[in-house]
């Protein structure tokens, strides 16, 4: 009797828990099977979105891997890799190497006996650049690490010069020296459980101007290191800030606090400061910054801490009174980093919007801004971990990745098409039948019927679909010629058939679409 009381029970927890494995391997499959379609799809030269197709180019870059930074310079881009050396980007998007060289010590940092097992050495790196223009010439700010191999610690320091245009592209820089305008207080590398050292994350860096002598900088907590750690963002120093300098007055003030990893800011043309940071466990940031204000941490967020299901120093978990809201917090971590306020030459239809760049999903985010509401946000897979990202005088936006990468986002219908074939740029056009049809083998028929090989298919005779009596009646085949007089004049072909829009493209687009179509086999 007692056996009998336990086997049943046992019984049914046991195949309980093998239907729950069966069901998670079904549902990781499903899962990696969605990223690798979604893989596949990103991984053209063009990308699909809403309001936009996207044309990429991408350009090898010897950017040294994580960290460094582009932006605008002249009619090209300035890139500076981790190291902190330079090379123009002309706007025919060829490399030009330059003598130019970010004041960061990283040779004095790799030498030191020190950090012969420092781990993570790559994190000691440039963290952004900022170039403004003057009426002399031109001001390049970097901000970096720099090492004290005295005291076996490092700073976060922001650096200027001030030359001409010229004398950066012909070599010549060395007409002005570099300043320092800020530094932290010296920070020892983080220690691991297993008492090596490694270069701390979350130090901030990103350089936006309120002014041409008003220079924003964020500045992280720096975690793990001894002076500073999370309660470092509710002190009088600089971690865990926004720090305002300025030239013309020779000061560094505190503008905002309470952040843990900020990554991105931007300025937008009315005014206001956009910032990213990133969370623990989710609860990544979106912010509006105003003056003097306290954004929470490490006293709450929306995420959660690393390993726990709480964020242990709040008193209210998931929520964020008592301190500034983010305007959008994203609670499946990004990892965000740059972002940028589209000004709309190439993409007027995002005039305004917010594009924030990711590491994490290696992608990038539209966001929708009315008034200080995000409405909704729009993912676009770009398939790298995107550092820095600037928008072009013309439009075109720029990416550097961490994988030494710079990408080019350009408008598919102003920019041109050179080196895509006709199945690609027919495929593109294909996009907007998506709504109603699908094109993939063995997927079921939308409100219209299935696509896949339907050249030189009988009419009305995709499998398990309800056809209109006009479709039945017409009989035939598909041929290209029937294909093209149906989508330009569907009523015309078959009177009465369900398919009442009729799309208008060019004798070289229909010619695309008819080349994708015929590739669906």
């Amino acid at each position: 009797m007692q056996l009998r009381r336990w086997v049943l029970p046992t019984f049914f927890w046991l195949a309980s828990l093998g239907a729950a494995f069966l069901a998670g391997a079904f549902a990781h499959k499903y899962r990696e099977a969605i990223r690798a379609k979604v893989r596949s799809i990103q991984s053209s030269p063009v990308i699909q979105t809403s309001l936009y197709n996207l044309r990429i180019e991408k350009l090898s870059i010897p950017g040294d891997g994580r960290d460094g930074a582009i932006d605008l310079f002249g009619e090209g881009l300035l890139l500076v890799n981790r190291r902190g050396q330079s090379w123009y980007i002309t706007k025919d998007r060829t490399l030009q190497p330059l003598s130019l060289r970010v004041p960061i010590n990283t040779t004095d940092f790799e030498s030191d006996p020190f950090n012969r097992t420092t781990t993570e050495q790559n994190r000691f790196s440039v963290k952004d650049i900022l170039v403004q223009s003057l009426p002399s010439g031109v001001r390049i700010i970097a901000s970096h690490f720099y090492w004290y191999r005295d005291r076996s610690c490092h700073t976060l320091r922001v650096s200027a010069i001030e030359t001409t245009r010229d004398a950066v592209l012909s070599g010549k820089d060395s007409s002005g020296t570099w300043e320092t305008l800020l530094e932290s207080h010296c920070r020892k590398l983080n220690l691991s459980p297993d008492s090596s050292h490694h270069v701390t994350l979350g130090p901030g860096g990103r350089l936006a101007a309120l002014s041409d002598r008003q220079i924003l900088v964020t500045s992280g907590e720096f975690f793990g290191d001894e002076f500073a750690g999370p309660e470092a963002a509710q002190r009088g120093d600089s971690s865990g800030k926004t720090v305002l300098i300025d030239m013309g007055a020779g000061t560094a003030t505190e503008f905002t606090r309470g952040h843990r990893n900020p990554q991105g800011l931007a300025v937008g043309p009315d005014g206001r400061i956009w910032l990213t940071e990133l969370g623990a466990r989710g609860g990544d940031e979106l912010n509006l910054l105003v003056k003097g204000r306290d954004y929470g941490h490490p006293h709450l967020t929306y995420g959660t801490q690393y390993e726990m299901m709480v964020w242990p120093r709040s008193k209210t978990q998931g929520k964020h009174d008592g301190y500034e809201k983010p305007a959008f917090a994203w609670i499946s971590s990004i990892a965000p980093s740059q972002l940028i306020v589209v000004n709309g030459k190439s993409f007027p239809w995002w005039t305004g919007d917010l594009l924030i760049a990711a590491l994490g999903s290696e992608s990038l985010y539209r966001v929708r801004i009315e008034g200080d509401r995000a409405m909704f946000v729009e993912p676009i897979v770009i398939n790298h971990r995107i550092r820095d990202m600037v928008e072009t005088t013309t439009g075109t936006i720029v990416l550097k990745t961490d994988d030494d990468f710079v990408v080019f986002i350009d408008n598919l219908e102003t920019a041109p098409a050179s080196g895509l074939d006709p199945v690609t740029r027919g495929g593109i056009l294909a996009g907007q039948c998506r709504s109603c049809h699908a094109l993939e083998p063995k997927v079921p028929s939308g409100l219209g019927p299935n696509l896949w090989g339907v050249v030189n298919r009988r009419v009305a005779s995709a499998p398990n679909y309800s056809y209109s009596d006009a479709l039945k009646k017409l009989g035939g085949t598909w041929t290209p010629d029937r294909i093209r007089a149906f989508i330009t004049a569907p009523g015309t072909v078959a009177p009465g058939t369900r398919m009442a829009i009729a799309a208008t493209y060019t004798e070289e687009q229909m010619n695309d679409l008819i080349a994708y179509l015929q590739s669906l086999r």
